[in-house]
């Protein structure tokens, strides 16, 4: 049963990269919070609903499981710079996503 779920959450956060990364690639960010890639992140990275246990193994060992049912610790994003070179980062929240999304100065790093 679990492995079925799995496979589901896989295939669901390929969708969304893919989706993410071809977002971020095609076009310029809109500036501020309602871009439709950050939206997409903030959607993403959504941690409200955390789930948070305590687990035994069967050695009796005791450690903490924390669940995301609804999202991602962290997202791919992709874009095209100013000279044609593609660029790729993982960002785990909206003002990361920004950030990396903004255009910046040739020759900065990331």
């Amino acid at each position: 049963m679990n492995g079925q779920v799995g496979q589901t959450g896989r295939a669901g956060g390929w969708m969304l990269t893919a989706l993410l990364v071809l977002g971020g690639c095609t076009a310029a960010p809109e500036s501020g919070a309602g871009g439709p890639v950050t939206s997409a992140v903030r959607a993403a990275t959504d941690r409200s609903a955390a789930q948070r246990s305590v687990v035994t193994l069967p050695s009796g060992e005791r450690m903490k499981r924390v669940s995301l049912p609804t999202g991602y610790n962290h997202v791919l994003l992709g874009r095209v710079d100013a000279d044609g070179k593609r660029s790729f980062a993982c960002v785990d929240s909206v003002p990361a996503a920004e950030s990396f999304l903004a255009p910046s100065a040739p020759g900065s790093a990331e």
